[in-house]
């Protein structure tokens, strides 16, 4: 007698993972994932040419302002003023450089020039004091000032800020002058000129 096993592994129903069932439900599925994106794809790409379009409107109805307001405001022609201003600005400079120079370079025999003098009346001031004329000669050993101020004891006071001075360390003033302005009864005018220094 010979004995069948009918429980092997070999006999039993075999299940089928992928049924035709299984598979149309999985296509289904697929096609409806692939149809929600194409549509919200599109949708969002309807919204971009929406705001695409307002933004070409946009941009013609701007480009028709400017050019209508570029149509209302000729172009302006150069201030004929300004240019002269300009170029008159230009040769103070200039003037002003070569004058600079002038003045750093050795004057009259002497190694300073007028810098000195001219640095310590720019550092030198005293409220209501002001020059109306400067002089300067031989190199800035002789010096003349004129001005003017508001109060007669100004004017020494003045004087004794110069000779805090290097540059006018040892000038003798032999003018000195003080008068009461005959056009301006409120200040006075004042006079000063040195003697030049022995080198």
């Amino acid at each position: 007698m010979q004995q069948v096993n009918l429980y092997q592994p070999i006999f039993r129903k075999q299940k089928k993972v992928f049924s035709a069932l299984a598979l149309v439900q999985a296509l289904v599925l697929l096609a409806l994932a692939l149809t929600s994106i194409y549509g919200y794809s599109r949708w969002q790409l309807l919204a971009l040419d929406k705001a695409l379009a307002g933004a070409k409107t946009q941009r013609a109805t701007t480009q028709a302002r400017l050019s209508e307001i570029q149509r209302l405001t000729p172009p302006r022609a150069r201030d004929q003023r300004l240019v002269r201003a300009v170029e008159s600005l230009h040769s103070q400079n200039e003037f002003k450089r070569r004058t600079l120079a002038m003045l750093e370079a050795d004057l009259g025999g002497a190694q300073a020039g007028f810098v000195g003098q001219l640095e310590g009346l720019a550092r030198q001031r005293v409220d209501g004091v002001w020059l109306t004329r400067l002089a300067l000669s031989e190199g800035g050993s002789g010096i003349g000032l004129n001005g003017n101020a508001l109060a007669p004891e100004l004017v020494p006071r003045y004087l004794q800020r110069l000779s805090a001075e290097a540059s006018f360390s040892g000038t003798q003033f032999r003018t000195f002058l003080l008068e009461r302005d005959a056009n301006q009864d409120n200040w006075v005018a004042f006079e000063l000129s040195s003697v030049a220094k022995e080198n």
